[in-house]
């Protein structure tokens, strides 16, 4: 029977001989792309809920429904509800 080779580890995983220097940086990077990767998403949310009508209208329930709408807030939310009903 032949022995097998091991496979050789993957280039993301850092192999044993990686200094740990190389790790740190690494990391860092990793943490860089996670944290860009999430301001992104929070700029692209943000413009989505500025855009959409339906989002104002979700949170204006939301508070109606826990007493929180009142006053002007509420006189805004009755027009856009019956804008959007239009």
């Amino acid at each position: 029977m032949r022995a097998c080779k091991p496979s050789k580890p993957h280039n993301s995983t850092p192999s044993p001989k990686t200094s740990p220097r190389r790790r740190k940086n690494e990391l860092k990077q990793v943490n860089d792309q996670i944290a860009e990767q999430r301001k992104q998403r929070e700029t692209v949310l943000a413009d989505y809920a500025r855009t959409n009508q339906v989002v104002p209208q979700l949170i204006d329930l939301a508070l109606l429904q826990n007493g929180l709408l009142r006053g002007e807030a509420l006189n805004a939310f009755v027009k856009r509800s019956v804008d959007l009903i239009k």
